[in-house]
């Protein structure tokens, strides 16, 4: 247990939704940010008691951004392989792990899709696009949790179908290794506060 008080503490949130019902706990943060300046006004405009409660605190939008000092593909830092845009023989050397590590054969591209698995994040664009990945020599690769019906219609499908279900949720160490290998990054959101994994993937290469 802490003797002392953090000299400051700060809570953040991406979705209103999160943090809805339980505003006498963000009282007690010195601040409390949202992913942007844009959804900060959003939330603000509600008209409930999140939107009271946040008025009355220290509450701001800070455009998201991803620590390029770590996520560098350059560095090699978190991944197999360092690699460069002009030098990308270590991408492929990437990929090649990512294909050994889950056991894919042959060299498909890989398209990764790494989110909470809820209707925000417009999967059923994806399942619907399966077919076409996996016709034009692609796979699929799906990492993440979250509803049920999203979780059991993934694990419905094999490797044949073109598909990877990876269910759990994915660290920072381990997403590194996985936009590395990825030669895609899939991101149809319905609604996208922020969009932290595409910037990370588009870092390491995936389109």
């Amino acid at each position: 247990m802490l003797k002392t008080r953090p000299k400051k503490t700060v809570c953040t949130f991406d979705q209103a939704d999160f943090v809805r019902g339980k505003e006498k706990y963000l009282c007690l943060y010195d601040a409390v940010t949202t992913s942007s300046e844009n959804y900060a006004r959003e939330v603000l405009s509600a008209n409930d008691e999140l939107a009271d409660t946040l008025s009355s605190i220290d509450f701001r939008g800070i455009t998201a951004g991803i620590l390029d000092v770590a996520f560098a593909p350059e560095k090699g830092l978190l991944i197999p392989n360092k690699y460069t845009a002009e030098a990308q023989e270590g991408k492929q050397l990437c990929k090649n792990r990512l294909l050994k590590t889950y056991g894919i054969e042959g060299n498909p591209y890989i398209c990764l899709m790494m989110c909470r698995l809820v209707k925000e994040k417009g999967l059923e664009k994806v399942f619907d696009v399966i077919d076409t990945i996996r016709e034009t020599g692609g796979l699929l690769v799906v990492v993440g949790k979250g509803k049920h019906i999203y979780e059991q219609q993934l694990r419905k499908y094999r490797r044949s179908d073109g598909v990877v279900y990876i269910d759990r949720w994915a660290s920072p160490v381990q997403a590194a290794p996985l936009a590395a290998g990825a030669d895609f990054y899939l991101c149809p959101s319905n609604t996208e506060a922020c969009g932290l994994m595409p910037m990370t993937a588009s870092r390491y290469g995936a389109i």
